[in-house]
């Protein structure tokens, strides 16, 4: 959470938990740990305190030995001086998702079998995989949060045929799913549900501005463009490369042991 660490980080130093306890963590695994911040931009804002709490944040990753990741969908409020090697100083496009993320994303959220008693949810597996991959294919341009909410959907359809099979709305258990699985038209009336109110205009506008500006700041910022070779001068003279090359050039004379 930003926010919190926002406020542990603004903490005295002696009264603060998190950087401890993941430097405990560090030390007793052997193993540097990675500390993920979710939406940054809640922490970034155009003010002394804010650019003065995440250079304390960096520090603490000096003295505790562990790495952070952050996301964003807003990399436009970042402050460009923090956009810096030792800041947050590589940016990755994390795009909307591929055929194989989406079909992943969708097995996730729809397991085969209930959590606790193992009561089959699909017909067979044939079934479920001409499901999910007949969502795999309308879910283009789809992001992973509304791939997950056609899974949910389709539970609620589900769940309310079971509802009205049993006669009760509330009440339910594992053990009422049996005899019930997904069918076909539970998927699409939930696809359709949420494809009616998801805005793939402009989804797809924004992710092509996030793409443009991690574009636009690896070519600017750091000298090149995602994808291709570091431009730049030459750093060893002739001098340097003679030199090079007459020492793996210089021929090894190999000792042997007397016979």
């Amino acid at each position: 959470d930003p926010f919190e660490l926002v406020k542990e980080l603004r903490t005295d130093k002696e009264k603060q938990t998190l950087l401890p306890r993941i430097a405990s963590v560090s030390r007793k695994t052997g193993k540097r740990v990675i500390l993920h911040v979710d939406d940054i931009e809640n922490m970034v804002k155009n003010d002394e305190a804010t650019h003065s709490t995440l250079l304390n944040l960096m520090q603490g990753i000096k003295e505790n030995d562990f790495y952070i990741i952050a996301s964003t969908n807003d990399p436009e409020k970042i402050d460009r001086a923090l956009l810096q090697p030792q800041r947050f100083g590589i940016p990755i496009y994390c795009g909307l998702p591929v055929p194989e993320a989406r079909r992943e994303i969708l097995s996730i959220h729809s397991t085969k079998e209930s959590q606790q008693l193992g009561t089959p949810l699909f017909e067979n597996d044939e079934v479920r995989a001409v499901i999910l991959d007949a969502v795999t294919r309308a879910t283009e341009d789809f992001t992973p949060r509304y791939i997950a909410e056609i899974a949910n959907v389709a539970k609620s359809h589900l769940l309310n045929r079971v509802s009205q099979t049993r006669g009760m709305t509330v009440g339910l258990t594992e053990a009422d799913l049996t005899a019930h699985q997904f069918t076909p038209e539970d998927w699409e009336k939930a696809y359709n549900e949420v494809s009616s109110r998801y805005n793939k205009d402009e989804i797809t506008r924004r992710d092509k501005e996030l793409r443009d500006f991690v574009d636009k700041y690896l070519k600017v910022g750091m000298g090149f463009t995602a994808g291709s070779e570091v431009s730049g001068h030459t750093l060893f003279s002739e001098t340097d490369t003679r030199r090079l090359r007459a020492i793996h050039e210089t021929p090894v004379t190999q000792t042997q042991s007397p016979s």
